[in-house]
């Protein structure tokens, strides 16, 4: 105690039981841990409004990028437009683009034209560096990206004010270049002095499921794409269809018996046997017919009228006169009867079988001749009127090669089959040697007058059985979906309505261009919830 008052600590209060003294540094430990926390905090809160878009680095701004015709596609990598295709480009200053507020195209594009010198009604590339300006609509030749319109009145002085229409919503009408209310396409002119209900003859029928679509000019030379000018001409005076061998049916006759019997002998065993008329086919016992020989035989002993009606009593039930003089030089009845063939030709079909019962009614063969034969053809609608009996024909059967049979038209049928939409044609051709035989198939050849009209070749329609189309090129790399009526086939062309003289129409890799607009089609419904009217692939724009 003495040595405690001794240091001065006589003073200090003692610390009680339990309680420790906190070790230096601690207090400032804890400082520096709530200034972390506080730190991580920050950090936190503006890492969250820089992905919100609440903030945004200057860095981080100069690296995103956009689409020139979406704006609203934003991307913090360079990469393609998922609603166009075209490559996106960075964002320059002042080109931030909202998330939810689309940038003002119309102004973006009286901005280019204001740099290049273009006037309302011209269509320019929405890239400025570019430097294209056109007095029509198609692709840039630089950068394959489609013109857009420079908005604007335009007014002429002899006319009166220019009329522009959407192509896909022609209701859609306003006096000088804009863009449609309802799909946001540009409106094309409608040309001068044009009624506001004049409709365009070649953009009225698109394609239900298709768009027009705009494809840069390096990739059609890939997929090799091919057009044809639509031509006015005239269809060569043939109709080519498919026909298959019938027997005549004027000379098709079936054998019964007029009385009930049992077949004793069949002469004529096989379908397909070749008979002659008066030929013997079988021999028939009939209880019946026994009866009315004895009472044929009395009436001839008793003299008189009676053996008349006798004898027409059994010529009644089909005895041929040569088996009534057999029986009458006989002097008695016969067991059996012979059953001759009334007419000569093949045998098509057998009923009759040795020892069966037959019955008045029963078919026992079918017997046809075929010197002369049918060929039932089908002919389409468009080529109905056309045809007609007279009309000199040709059949070449699959299965005599290299021969051709002539004939002609003796019957056009007056109903159309719902499912093909073919009519038949029936042609008689002569065939002494029989080498045309019922079923045959072959090709059938009609020589019909010739038909003027535009034609087109046969690989620029596409018929899917809902829809008949063709695609329409209309420079710069743009393809129009248009739905047109075939009138008329010959060879490897087609006479159609729905297309114009001097249009061109897609005569290979059509494949790749129908996918196309299909594919574009179904994102823009997918994005917009509507099918637009156009559309670009690779680096074109619309």
């Amino acid at each position: 105690m003495a040595e405690m008052e001794k240091n001065g600590l006589h003073d200090e209060e003692p610390l009680l039981e339990g309680e420790e003294e906190a070790p230096p540094g601690v207090r400032a430990a804890g400082i520096v841990r709530w200034l972390l926390l506080a730190i991580a905090v920050l950090a936190a809160g503006y890492t969250l409004a820089m992905a919100t878009g609440l903030v945004e680095s200057e860095a981080h701004a100069a690296a995103r990028y956009h689409c020139p015709m979406h704006p609203t596609v934003v991307s913090d990598r360079p990469s393609d437009c998922p609603i166009c295709g075209m490559d996106l480009v960075p964002i320059g200053e002042g080109g931030a683009v909202h998330e939810h507020h689309a940038v003002d195209e119309d102004e973006q594009v009286r901005k280019v034209a204001a740099a290049l010198g273009a006037k309302p009604g011209q269509w320019v590339c929405p890239m400025v560096q570019c430097g294209t300006v056109a007095d029509h609509p198609g692709a840039c030749p630089v950068c394959g990206m489609e013109l857009v319109q420079v908005p604007g009145g335009e007014v002429h002085a002899d006319h009166g004010p220019a009329l522009y229409a959407c192509p896909m919503h022609p209701e859609v009408e306003k006096e000088g270049p804009g863009k449609c209310p309802k799909c946001g396409m540009y409106l094309e002119r409608k040309g001068q002095g044009a009624a506001a209900d004049a409709p365009a003859p070649a953009e009225k029928k698109g394609v239900p499921g298709l768009v027009p679509v705009t494809i840069p000019a390096e990739r059609l030379a890939r997929i090799g794409v091919r057009t044809a000018r639509v031509e006015r001409g005239r269809l060569d005076g043939l109709v080519r269809t498919v026909g298959v061998v019938a027997a005549d049916e004027r000379k098709r006759t079936v054998v019964q018996t007029r009385f009930a019997g049992w077949i004793e002998e069949l002469l004529v065993e096989e379908t397909g046997a070749r008979v002659k008329k008066g030929q013997p086919l079988a021999r028939i016992y009939s209880p019946e017919l026994y009866q009315a020989q004895v009472e044929y035989l009395n009436a001839i002993r008793w003299g008189g009228d009676l053996a008349a009606a006798a004898r027409q009593r059994l010529e009644l039930l089909g005895i041929d006169a040569a088996d009534l003089a057999a029986i009458r030089q006989a002097g008695a009845p016969q067991r059996s009867l012979t059953l001759r063939a009334p007419a000569g030709g093949h045998v098509l079909h057998k009923g009759a079988v040795a020892g069966s019962y037959v019955s008045p009614g029963s078919i026992l063969f079918e017997v046809a001749d075929l010197s002369r034969i049918w060929v039932l053809a089908d002919v389409y609608e468009q080529d109905i009127p056309r045809v007609k009996p007279g009309t000199l024909a040709t059949f070449a059967a699959s299965s005599v090669p290299g021969d051709r049979f002539t004939g002609t038209v003796t019957f056009v049928y007056p109903t159309v089959d719902p499912a093909t939409r073919t009519m038949k044609v029936r042609l008689e051709i002569d065939n002494p040697e029989i080498t045309l035989r019922p079923g045959m198939f072959g090709d059938v050849r009609l020589d019909v007058p010739g038909r003027e009209g535009l034609i087109v070749p046969r690989d620029a329609v596409i018929e899917t059985g809902d829809h008949v189309y063709t695609l329409i090129a209309r420079g710069g790399g743009r393809f129009d979906p248009r739905e047109v009526h075939i009138v008329g086939r010959s060879g490897d062309h087609l006479l159609v309505h729905g297309v114009e003289p001097g249009e061109e129409v897609v005569t290979g890799a059509g494949f790749f261009i129908d996918s196309e607009s299909r594919l574009r089609a179904a994102l823009s419904g997918m994005a917009g919830g509507a099918t637009p009217p156009a559309a670009t692939a690779g680096h074109g724009g619309h």
